[in-house]
């Protein structure tokens, strides 16, 4: 059975009536007084709350589907495919052009949705977990977890964490701060770029594809692959085989297999463990006077 909720008022008589299966269209409220859903009375056989317009509140579980106005949700279960949400504690997909908070949530992000995790910094809460593919963009803090794939972009701060999902990427990660990116398997069709920043550190076990930019004191690791790195500050690399590295500054790369080519540029430095390594020495050359 289908009910349709307009006002405050009308709520209180909607969820006495309303079973399981049933749904709750919601097309009303307002910043001021928004239509809010108390708590269910079974949590795992709540009605679908299906929010077309208008600004709604979800206290504490439930099921909400949304395709547009705003949100304000707890311990849902939710599909949101357009308007504003603050969530906490929820799970589920958001999608299309869905503009998301989110709080201690388990999501996965896919279309053009905008999603950022504001965690709180309290151990006994559990990180915010996002997978985020197609164009989607995530703003990661705190301890927040994200997979990314497809043309995804991510921009990790505090001691995020970036894996990838093990199909495709060809997207963008951002590290600042003391973020982290592991990528322990090869993707397929990878074309991505990773820009790292402050005391970030970037891992890969594979890399065919990568363009890495490093910058400041962050470090990185590359294992196989025909990567590109440019690396620039203080920071530090250490790559295996078949890897280009454009190095300036004060920078130091260590280059331990064979097959990768090293450019040294300012007061770079190269500490190359296998004859196969080509190191060439751009760097100034002191003034010789006569």
């Amino acid at each position: 059975m289908q009910y349709s909720v307009e006002s405050p008022g009308q709520v209180a008589g909607v969820i006495a009536a309303a079973q399981h299966g049933d749904r709750i269209q919601v097309e009303g409220g307002s910043r001021a007084e928004p239509i809010i859903f108390p708590p269910w009375r079974t949590q795992g056989l709540a009605p679908l709350v299906d929010v077309r317009a208008g600004h709604v509140v979800l206290e504490n579980g439930g099921r909400v589907k949304m395709t547009g106005g705003a949100l304000r949700a707890t311990n849902a279960a939710v599909e949101i495919f357009g308007g504003t949400a603050d969530l906490r504690g929820c799970s589920g997909e958001v999608g299309s052009r869905s503009e998301i908070v989110a709080r201690h949530c388990q999501l996965r992000a896919t279309g053009f949705a905008k999603v950022e995790v504001q965690d709180s910094r309290a151990l006994s809460e559990t990180p915010s977990h996002i997978e985020a593919i197609d164009r989607a963009q995530v703003i990661a803090r705190i301890r927040a977890r994200v997979a990314v794939a497809g043309e995804a972009t991510v921009e990790a701060f505090d001691d995020a964490l970036v894996e990838e999902v093990g199909i495709g990427f060809l997207g963008l990660v951002t590290l600042r701060d003391r973020s982290r990116l592991q990528w322990k398997q090869g993707a397929l069709s990878e074309r991505f770029t990773v820009r790292a920043y402050d005391d970030a550190v970037a891992s890969f076990a594979s890399a065919d594809g990568l363009t890495l930019e490093l910058a400041d004191r962050a470090r990185a690791f590359v294992g196989s692959g025909h990567a590109e790195l440019t690396l620039r500050g203080e920071a530090q690399a250490t790559v295996s085989r078949m890897c280009h590295v454009r190095a300036y500054d004060r920078t130091r790369v260590i280059a331990t297999g064979k097959g990768s080519k090293v450019e040294l540029y300012d007061a770079a430095t190269c500490d190359a463990a296998d004859w196969d390594v080509q190191v060439r020495d751009l760097r100034p050359r002191p003034a010789v006077t006569p």
